[in-house]
């Protein structure tokens, strides 16, 4: 009886265990992935400049000295424009006042004038007279000359008017004595070829204020430039 050859197979040898392999840790970089990029905003150490020193006590004083200074220049030119802005109001308004009273005392004269006059024709029938006497010294040389007046003085200028008027030119004048209904007692009215002369009494009032008026703002100038003189002075 024929019988196998026994063989024998040797067990398959133990498998070996896994070999672990550990991850390099976060902060540690691969040197062929993470490369970083070189940093080109790093200065120098030259570009460092260095703090600059604190100032010294003298120089702080100094420092908050000229700051005062000026503070205080400041508030003196401030002051100054407003002194200057007074001054100004106070001209302006010294002006305006000297106006007002300038306009009262003119207003006053001439009523005062209007009530002397029409009192004094009231009174003394002459003063037509003295009318007619100022309006020949302004007419200057006459030959023949038309003289009207109020119905009230027609009758003394008939008897006066040539006298009048010889005295005045130094010859005879032909005079023609003529009623107005427009002229009131104590006025005249001339007519003649080189023009008219009024003087009827409104006219002397006109010509009344106006020599009051230029007084009183011959003296308002001169008032301003006392002022102005003052102002100046003060500035200096």
């Amino acid at each position: 009886m024929l019988t196998s050859p026994t063989v024998n197979v040797p067990d398959d040898p133990p498998p070996e265990p896994p070999t672990l392999v550990e991850a390099p840790p976060d902060n540690e970089l691969d040197p062929e992935r993470d490369v970083p990029a070189p940093q080109t905003d790093i200065p120098e150490p030259d570009e460092v400049v260095p703090a600059p020193p604190p100032p010294s006590l003298d120089e702080a004083k100094s420092a908050a000295l000229q700051l005062r200074v000026e503070e205080l220049e400041h508030e003196l030119a401030e002051l100054r424009g407003r002194y200057q802005d007074s001054v100004e109001q106070l001209q302006r308004a010294s002006f305006e006042l000297d106006l007002r009273i300038g306009n009262d005392v003119l207003q006053l004269a001439r009523r005062l004038a209007e009530v002397i006059m029409r009192r004094t024709v009231e009174l003394d029938s002459e003063v037509v007279v003295s009318s007619l006497r100022a309006a020949f010294q302004l007419a200057g040389p006459l030959e023949r000359v038309t003289v009207k007046c109020a119905p009230e003085d027609v009758a003394t200028l008939r008897t006066q008017a040539e006298g009048v008027a010889q005295d005045l030119m130094g010859r005879w004048v032909e005079v023609a004595v003529q009623q107005g209904a427009d002229i009131e007692p104590g006025g005249v009215l001339l007519l003649f070829e080189g023009g008219v002369v009024d003087a009827r009494l409104p006219s002397q009032l006109d010509r009344l204020t106006a020599v009051v008026e230029r007084a009183i703002g011959t003296q308002q100038f001169a008032n301003a430039e006392g002022d102005d003189a003052s102002a100046q002075g003060e500035e200096d």
